[in-house]
């Protein structure tokens, strides 16, 4: 924490200004950091995935997956969405003086909500194993996930509260740690002690016990430095508050984890096969997702980034400017996701034979629908800052509830009939009945649509049609983009131009330093 101004320098205006380019770079820094560990974390886990697609075979594979959406499903379940209300409440209670107060009541109903969730698992674990591994032979699976849920839980924790307190560089550097020692103690586990879901089950919970340690530290000093209550606060009050937003927070993490897992568990109990090869199917369809799923935290995190511009905006009134600037980051994604995908087409052959050993053949034949419904998923992500920024969150659970319903029927009908791709099909078709319900909902909140935005949400489809197709077809919509305003308006193009403009003239000085140097050095040769 920075020392407090003394009186004199409060009082220099170039004292403030001063203070103020300092903030600055301090925050720029840390948005640097952050972006510099974002790509270097999803490089880390799209290596460490491929990994375990090597070294696992399909069935255990299928448990890891299982397992890993018990622990997402879970974490957030039993606690009853406590920590993910930080965001909305730290700063109202440290403005009151009530901080270490709020900290400390959460904290101790966080921890005891956490141990009754894992013991109910514990006490359940036969059950537990039926419902989400498929039998009840996996007792020992659902204990070792017990074990790692607290620390799961513990880990989650941290995050939602530096990421409250807004320290950026801590989060940034505990995500990234996280990802890091995940691959190492995984593939560590995996290699010295069996192939096994247990072993990378194991290693991910060793990830969030150390990277939790350590997150202690900074955690011990930020509670050093909080004042005592400036005045008693009452639990009727603090609880009437918190307990409406954290079942909100709540429901939505539910629906939305319970969106992502669905088809996995309608697989293991709605395939028609064993509970061995159901689970082996799962294993094939992970493999999958691998890439789709890094094209959708890209879009994720590019909805992040630009949501305070929108947020900005609309406070001020602004909101064209948000329908503008939210059309043109939907059009970009979706054109360069797409384009992704046509080149992860045409290399997955080599992917799946040479680098996954030709085990994933299933998951293969399903790449291209996989692929489509991710790119989808993405832009109802982006999409759905219109309605944050109305302040109708409500309306996102309700779409993914409605796209959830879809998926379970659809698969109750096309799983037994077709297989893994009955239930990918299922799968896009409800995340395409999310974005039709985003759609529906932002165009109700005041945003329209133009031609060039339909057709961008249409051109996923194109990669179920095969790489070439997908290919010609992408090559069409760059020239019309280009040359038309079928795609992109003249504004939009205008303001692509001027910020590639921006960035040549950024990166300008830093290459001609780099051939300089590069110069120098052959001139020294």
């Amino acid at each position: 924490m920075s020392r407090p101004p003394s009186d004199t320098e409060a009082d220099s205006p170039s004292t403030e200004a001063t203070g103020a380019a300092r903030r600055f770079d301090r925050l720029s820094t840390g948005i640097v950091l952050m972006l510099l560990l974002m790509v270097l974390q999803r490089v880390v886990g799209l290596s460490r995935n491929i990994l375990f697609c090597r070294f696992l075979d399909p069935a255990e594979l299928g448990r890891w997956n299982l397992a890993f959406s018990i622990l997402v499903l879970a974490a957030p379940l039993i606690i009853l969405g406590l920590p993910g209300s930080f965001g909305r409440y730290v700063e109202h209670y440290r403005q009151q003086g009530q901080l270490r107060t709020f900290l400390h009541r959460t904290t101790w109903m966080t921890v005891i909500c956490a141990c009754l969730g894992v013991a109910t698992l514990a006490l359940f674990a036969e059950q537990f194993a039926w419902l989400f591994l498929g039998g009840r032979s996996e007792i020992g699976l659902v204990w070792t996930i017990g074990t790692a849920l607290l620390l799961v839980i513990a880990f989650n924790y941290f995050i939602e509260l530096f990421t409250a307190l807004r320290q950026v560089r801590v989060v940034s550097l505990m995500r990234f740690g996280h990802s890091v020692l995940f691959a190492i103690c995984a593939l560590g586990m995996v290699l010295g002690y069996g192939a096994s879901a247990v072993s990378v089950v194991k290693g991910y919970g060793f990830a969030c016990l150390i990277t939790g340690c350590v997150a202690i530290i900074p955690l011990t000093r930020t509670w050093r430095d909080l004042p005592q209550p400036a005045s008693q606060l009452r639990h009727t009050d603090l609880w009437a508050k918190l307990l409406p937003f954290a079942a909100l927070i709540w429901f939505s993490d539910l629906i939305g984890n319970l969106f992502g897992a669905a088809d996995r568990y309608m697989i293991v109990h709605f395939a028609g096969l064993p509970a061995a090869a159901a689970v082996a199917l799962v294993g094939q369809y992970h493999s999958s997702r691998v890439i789709p799923e890094l094209i959708v935290s890209f879009g994720d995190v590019l909805a992040g980034l630009v949501m305070p511009y929108q947020t900005d905006d609309w406070e001020k009134g602004h909101r064209q400017r948000v329908s503008d600037k939210l059309h043109l980051t939907f059009k970009l994604y979706g054109l360069a996701a797409t384009m992704g995908g046509c080149v992860v087409l045409v290399v997955a052959p080599w992917l799946f034979s040479t680098v996954l050993g030709g085990k994933y053949n299933d998951g293969l034949q399903v790449l291209p629908w996989t692929m489509t419904y991710c790119i989808w998923f993405g832009m109802c992500v982006i999409l759905n800052n219109y309605l944050l920024c109305g302040e109708r969150a409500g309306s996102r659970g309700l779409s993914l509830a409605v796209g959830l319903g879809v998926n379970v029927v659809l698969n109750f009908i096309l799983l037994p009939r077709f297989g893994l791709l009955g239930a990918v099909l299922a799968t896009a078709a409800g995340n395409l009945t999310v974005m039709t319900a985003v759609y529906i909902s932002v165009r109700r909140a005041g945003m329209n649509f133009d031609f060039g935005t339909l057709v961008i949400a249409a051109l996923p489809i194109l990669l179920a049609m095969g790489a070439l197709v997908t290919a010609l077809s992408l090559a069409a919509t760059a020239m019309a983009a280009c040359t038309t305003d079928w795609i992109f308006t003249r504004i939009q193009r205008q303001f692509v131009e001027k910020e590639i403009c921006r960035v040549r003239r950024w990166l300008g000085p830093i290459l001609r330093i780099g051939a300089s140097r590069t110069v120098t050095v052959q001139s020294a040769g």
